[in-house]
């Protein structure tokens, strides 16, 4: 089996347990072996940073979490970037209708990819 508890997302607690039980019943057996591998090549620095400050309050074991592993740095990683977009569901969505939320997760994605293109024109990821 192949997992990797704070990567997965599960659509119910109940699937986070049944994952849970599934993984200690494989380790359980003297041929079943857990690994934990920490290192990502998918991020650079300031971007890990982040991830592993915001994420170690969340994945904290608390109220049914998984425990935190913090990511490590790939070797010869790069120092990276982390912005902040600004998404002011008023000025988005406009006023007096109701929306679905994959209504308004395309407003917002539509808003972002706007953004990044603005952005990218006026080179402010430099």
């Amino acid at each position: 089996m192949v997992g990797d508890f704070q990567q997965s997302i599960y659509w119910h607690a109940t699937d986070l347990n049944y994952y849970r039980a599934v993984h200690e019943a494989l380790i359980a057996d003297k041929y079943g072996e857990s690994l934990e591998f920490a290192v990502t090549f998918r991020l650079d620095q300031k971007q890990l940073d982040f991830v592993n400050e915001t994420f170690r309050e969340i994945l904290n074991t608390k109220d049914g979490q998984v425990r935190f592993v913090e990511l490590q740095p790939r070797p010869e990683v790069l120092p990276g970037k982390v912005i902040r977009v600004p998404l002011v569901a008023k000025e988005l969505l406009p006023e007096g209708k109701k929306f679905k939320d994959y209504q308004k997760a395309r407003i917002e994605a539509e808003y972002l990819a706007r953004w990044i293109k603005d952005a990218r024109t006026e080179k402010t990821f430099g």
